[in-house]
């Protein structure tokens, strides 16, 4: 490199022999970007005296590459006696310097310095500053939160790209009173109906799962237009609030919001959950007539309210020799939707009542439904058709002890005990560390029990103070130590418990259980998993439950 700067300065201008080259700012950046790309950590001196021969210029270029080495090169220390070198020789950072020098602080973990760099960046004026807020974004959302209340403290002036930028932060953390903050802030500085702001504020209330706001916002804005009519409306569906989804949808056409695939595959699934065929109906003949793309996400949304039946029927006429399983299949269908009469109707044509497999597969739909009547007759059958298997005769007992017949339950298990039957115990298991730590029912042999109950309880605390209440109904469960066991006693919360209390915020937690999850279990894994920063997933012998943000991948089936 050596050899390269003293040919450099030895330099003549080309067709003038006597004249010399003179070295401009821009010669020497070219210079300065040779030697930094070879500059290794604490090996910047020869940059460093390029620098004291340059002119005295308010140009950044040479600087900002340089401290860009600095930090490709993990030297943190003289990224920033860099950066102060600009200071002291009267230099304005500019908004390409600040990013860069921010990102050492990050990585440094140094909070004083982070302080600092936030002050210069306010009295530059550079807090709003699109570059910057756009580096904040990618930083923690706490942290973004925390620059822009110091930015409101010290009476900064907000823009609408900070603002946007910080609801999304809001958003991203869940944190409703955060956001109600942020929100607060925009009306003060007159941006609350400004079209980025108001989006951005509609979305950050369906993420925090408050419609009331998110409608209270809808309802302000002068101009909706199809993209903020589908936010409110898949918001409800995601919510569970069906009847306000299609009440919303209903509206937005009738104001001439013509819907696009996005909204179709938004309100679909509310007709799905409602068992609303006649709605389903409706919506995909505006699909059809307002020749809406039928893509990849509309096609899966049509096939809940479809599959709930015609397309059975179709696929299944095709199979010429249709065996028990294709019969089970279709019968778990019916059972899914809820027609239990035309399920009866194709067991008893088929004759098909002898079969264990076809009467489970319409116990399911009974235990969707909650139709107890019958799945009780449905018990009864497999108990007669499967005298040796305990499972059939707790599923009984389950739905005695839910009716209160405690004298028929005392029977069902005598009629286990005398005949010698072994009812399967459940359990959990969760990885960590590549260690298994398995859990059964009401388990407290654990070394860390102490605190994995105590989790739960707390967590059990915060959801009956919101007034949530969760579901004792264990009438057709499999299961019978868990009926009688407290709710957070159950395995799989052990398990969960466990994996809360030993993983980082946003690991996935992965548990798997032998048996049925309950519906008490289930559901009060939905709501912890709207609490926590995790996603779940459950695997029972029936299917993996996906919990995030409130909802499961099941839709409660």
């Amino acid at each position: 490199m050596d050899a390269i700067s003293s040919s450099m300065h030895m330099q003549q201008f080309p067709g003038n022999p006597e004249k010399p080259f003179t070295i401009t700012t821009q010669v020497r950046n070219t210079h300065l970007n040779l030697h930094t790309y070879a500059v290794k950590p604490g090996r910047s001196a020869h940059a460093l005296q390029l620098f004291d021969e340059m002119p005295k210029t308010s140009d950044t270029l040479a600087w900002n590459t340089l401290i860009q080495t600095h930090v490709r090169n993990s030297d943190f220390d003289s990224a920033v006696a860099t950066y102060w070198q600009i200071l002291l020789r009267g230099i304005r950072p500019d908004r390409h310097t600040l990013p860069r020098i921010l990102s050492v602080s990050r990585v440094d973990g140094s909070l004083s310095f982070g302080k600092q760099l936030h002050g210069h960046a306010v009295k530059l004026r550079l807090c709003s500053d699109q570059y910057v807020t756009l580096y904040l974004k990618e930083n923690k959302p706490r942290s973004a939160i925390g620059l822009f209340n110091e930015m409101v403290a010290l009476g900064v002036e907000i823009d609408k790209v900070a603002l946007v930028t910080i609801i999304g932060a809001c958003g991203a953390l869940k944190s409703l009173q955060e956001g109600r903050n942020v929100h607060q802030a925009a009306q003060r500085c007159g941006l609350e109906l400004d079209v980025l702001v108001s989006n951005a504020l509609l979305n950050m209330y369906v993420d925090c799962g408050s419609m009331k706001d998110a409608r209270g916002v809808f309802d302000r804005m002068p101009l909706k237009d199809a993209i903020l009519w589908t936010a409110m409306v898949r918001g409800y569906v995601k919510k569970g609030e069906f009847n306000e989804g299609l009440k919303l949808f209903r509206q937005m056409n009738a104001e001439g919001i013509k819907p696009d695939a996005v909204a179709i595959s938004s309100i679909l699934p509310a007709c799905a959950r409602m068992a609303a065929h006649k709605n389903g109906k409706e919506i995909h003949g505006c699909l059809l007539r307002n020749g809406i793309d039928m893509n990849l996400r509309v096609q899966n949304a049509l096939i809940d309210i479809a599959v709930m039946v015609e397309d059975g029927w179709l696929y299944f006429y095709k199979i010429r020799s249709p065996l028990v399983a294709h019969c089970a299949l279709m019968v778990a269908l019916l059972g899914r939707a809820g027609l239990f009469d035309e399920a009866r109707a194709f067991i008893e044509e088929r004759q098909l009542a002898r079969h264990a497999e076809v009467l489970r597969a319409l116990l399911d739909g009974c235990r969707i439904h909650q139709n107890v009547n019958t799945g009780k007759r449905l018990v009864e059958q497999l108990c007669d058709l499967e005298p040796l298997n305990a499972d059939n005769f707790v599923l009984l007992s389950n739905w005695y002890a839910h009716m209160e017949n405690w004298d028929m339950v005392e029977k069902s298990r005598e009629t286990i005990e005398d005949m010698g039957l072994r009812p399967k115990k459940a359990c959990s298991c969760i990885e960590f560390k590549n260690k298994v730590h398995v859990y059964g029912t009401g388990d407290v042999s654990h070394p860390r029990s102490e605190r994995i109950y105590w989790e739960l309880q707390s967590l059990m605390e915060k959801v009956e103070g919101e007034g949530i209440m969760t579901s004792s109904d264990f009438s057709l469960h499999d299961v019978d130590e868990e009926r009688e066991c407290i709710p957070i006693g159950h395995s799989e919360l052990l398990a969960l418990s466990f994996g809360l209390i030993s993983t980082q915020a946003g690991a996935t937690i992965r548990v798997t259980k032998n048996l049925h999850i309950c519906r008490n279990c289930h559901y009060f894994v939905k709501v912890i998993s709207k609490v926590v920063e995790h996603e779940i997933i459950i695997k029972d012998p029936s299917c993996f439950h996906h919990f995030k943000d409130g909802s499961c991948s099941c839709r409660d089936f």
